[in-house]
């Protein structure tokens, strides 16, 4: 820009110059290829300023000042951000301007943008990315999935933890503990823990407990000035279970003919005390060799309590009163008081396995054989072996099976071997045993890799031509077991699109189910995922998405001269052709990429100026005039990375001179 402006021309012969009347340069309109837009950081956490500058220039370059006005929602994106409340665009008065955002949404790559009204494209920024901030009180919550729970069954709790700006909070599993969240009258439940589901909610298991109502889970974080609490909830007394329930017989020894009291204790789960049963004790008490008394019923005790009177009948020794209700799957039992076989003991009963050596996935065939303290096969046990009085290391017992009784005294279950694992002893301890039994040693082996359970991943989602890609396999067996040692499995069933192999490298095997593989991304696209298909296998496993850009930094420029064939006069308006072609270093084409053109005196650029920008195919094609006759060479040079080239056109003179020697 600029005012009193005087063009001159002064010959070489000339003393001094004639000049034009004044003249003056105004800035003009903002233009989209002078003009650009940044931020002031490149991560944000959510609720935090964004700072954006936008710089308005026009084709010149000269700074555009008074357009503040032309910054709206319509022309400036600020994705994942919304303007802070009562704030404008400030005018700095030298072509910038400064707005003021607010990060809302998580995210990443995010990048913003300007496009005037009369632009036909958008400037962008750098790409920035907004990350979840601190749990917040105000936005977080937590329900349980009912409204009325009987003693002993579960309550599901969900907290749902978000940001204050409302953005889903993971990653804090660690933080619900016993100081943080409450659930009256409950606890959490035996070996559970809290569940991070990945979107923001955290699912726990408590067990109702005692009996109460309006009671009300409540989280309260370490940095919280309060809680948050759900909606009021009750705990009712649950049925009598076998688990805390008990009887009692009055002695050890009986003459026949003689009373025996029996006293059943009936709880819930929880051992909360369960009255009004005495008619469902008619039917479902059990006392060997012994007839309830004559006229006699079963008295409530008002205390959870019950008293019934039998008369002794026949002798025996080891006997045991039982209840069993009907909705119960085993019976509690009294103390031994007469006759009869007694009770399975430790001293005489065994468990066998029926190999030493099992594959991961494979069956386990478990033997128990069942002895009274005489050497006498006990029947009818095999409701007790269950998986608090068999324990199968590293298994779990087969689905849908149960302990068969054989009817002598053995009793057979099946167990699938699961998790890898040597010196392993199958073990049993009734619920009245001191301690237990144990059979030889056996060993669990990893199985072959499967595709339900294994996984291919890559380092990154985008990658530059010409750079690593990190491939890494987990395998595993259909149990879960990380398999090793086939790093050689894996040079013909893996597929990397658009990539290959690094040259003298191998797959490593990192020892535990990992294997690392290093690839050269080398041809640009987008959507490609890494997959793996060992031989065995039905199908693949596949990784998430990538994509491969061409490197701007190693962008080559070929210029060619397009109409070689045809004359060109110097004359300042006959036209030579070129044509340019950028692709990088992997001969992927760079669209849209910028070069500079340098012209030797003489020659100019017809109908364009610097810089020039190819087309998405690499390609732009453009004309060059000169004043001046003979061979020119044109030199062009890529702006991201600095490599150029050359080409040589030739202009032939408009006017020969042609002397001709007469003598000859």
């Amino acid at each position: 820009m600029g005012t009193g402006l005087k063009a001159s021309v002064k010959l070489t012969d000339w003393s001094s110059a004639v000049e034009s009347t004044g003249y003056a340069i105004t800035v003009g309109d903002a233009a989209q290829s002078t003009s650009a837009v940044v931020v002031d950081n490149t991560t944000y956490v959510a609720g935090t300023d964004i700072t954006v500058t936008v710089t308005l220039k026009d084709a010149e370059g000269n700074a555009v000042s008074g357009q503040a006005s032309a910054l709206t929602d319509s022309t400036v994106t600020v994705p994942n951000a919304t303007q802070k409340a009562s704030s404008n665009w400030v005018n700095n008065g030298d072509g910038t301007y400064t707005g003021t955002y607010v990060a809302n949404t998580v995210g990443t790559g995010l990048k913003a943008s300007v496009k005037l009204t009369d632009w036909s494209s958008a400037v962008e920024s750098t790409g920035y990315a907004i990350t979840v901030g601190d749990a917040a009180q105000s936005t977080s919550a937590v329900v349980v999935d009912n409204t009325t729970y009987v003693a002993g069954t579960d309550i599901t709790v969900t907290v749902t933890l978000k940001d204050a700006e409302g953005n889903a909070v993971s990653g804090q599993a660690s933080a619900l503990t016993d100081s943080t969240v409450t659930v009256p009258n409950a606890t959490q439940k035996a070996n559970s823990n809290w569940v991070d589901n990945g979107d923001g909610t955290y699912t726990g298991t408590y067990v109702a407990n005692t009996v109460g109502t309006g009671l009300k889970a409540s989280v309260k974080l370490t940095d919280w000035s309060s809680a948050v609490e759900s909606t009021g909830y009750a705990i009712t007394v649950g049925d009598a279970v076998q688990s805390t329930s008990a009887v009692v017989v009055d002695n050890t020894t009986y003459v026949a003919g003689t009373d025996i009291t029996v006293t059943v204790t009936l709880k819930d789960a929880e051992g909360n005390a369960v009255s009004g049963q005495a008619s469902a004790l008619t039917d479902t008490v059990t006392v060997p060799n012994a007839t309830q008394k004559a006229n006699s019923n079963w008295v409530d005790n008002g205390d959870g309590t019950y008293t019934g009177t039998y008369v002794a009948n026949t002798v025996g020794t080891g006997l045991k009163a039982s209840v069993k209700l009907t909705d119960w799957s085993s019976a509690v039992e009294s103390t031994g008081y007469a006759i009869t076989v007694g009770d399975a003991v430790q001293s005489t009963s065994a468990v066998v396995v029926d190999n030493t050596t099992y594959v991961a996935g494979t069956d386990i065939t478990v033997t128990v054989t069942l002895k009274d303290a005489e050497g006498n096969a006990v029947s009818g046990q095999a409701s007790a072996l269950t998986d608090s009085t068999v324990t199968v290391p590293n298994a779990t017992q087969k689905a849908s099976s149960n302990w068969v009784n054989n009817g002598d005294g053995t009793y057979t279950g099946t167990y699938v071997a699961n998790t890898v694992g040597t010196g392993l002893k199958a073990s049993v301890k009734l619920t009245d045993w001191t301690s237990g039994v144990t059979s030889g040693t056996y060993a669990i082996t990893v199985g072959d890799a499967a595709q339900s359970t294994s996984t291919v991943v890559v380092d990154n989602t985008t990658y530059v031509a010409g750079t690593d890609i990190t491939v890494t396999v987990t395998l595993k067996d259909a149990e879960g077991n990380l398999v090793s040692g086939q790093a050689s499995a894996l040079t013909d069933t893996v597929t990397v699109p658009n990539a290959t192999q690094k040259a003298n490298s191998n797959w490593v095997d990192n020892g535990d189910g990992t294997y690392t593989g290093t690839y050269v991304a080398n041809t640009t696209g987008t959507g490609l995922k890494a997959e793996v298909k060992l031989t065995d296998w039905n199908n693949a496993v596949i990784s998430a998405p990538y994509a491969i850009e061409p490197d701007v930094n190693s962008a080559n420029i070929e210029l060619t001269w397009v109409n070689s064939m045809d004359l060109s006069l110097s004359n300042g308006t006959d036209l030579n052709e070129i044509e340019a072609v950028i692709k990088d270093a992997n001969g992927n084409v760079i669209p849209e990429a910028r070069f500079n053109v340098s012209l030797p005196n003489g020659l100019s650029l017809s109908g364009v100026s610097n810089p020039l920008t190819v087309d998405n195919d690499g390609i732009l094609k453009f004309n060059v005039a000169s004043t001046s006759f003979g061979k020119m060479e044109i030199k062009a040079t890529v702006e991201s990375s600095g490599n150029s080239s050359s080409t040589t056109v030739n202009f032939s003179p408009v006017n020969l001179t042609l002397t001709v020697n007469i003598n000859n």
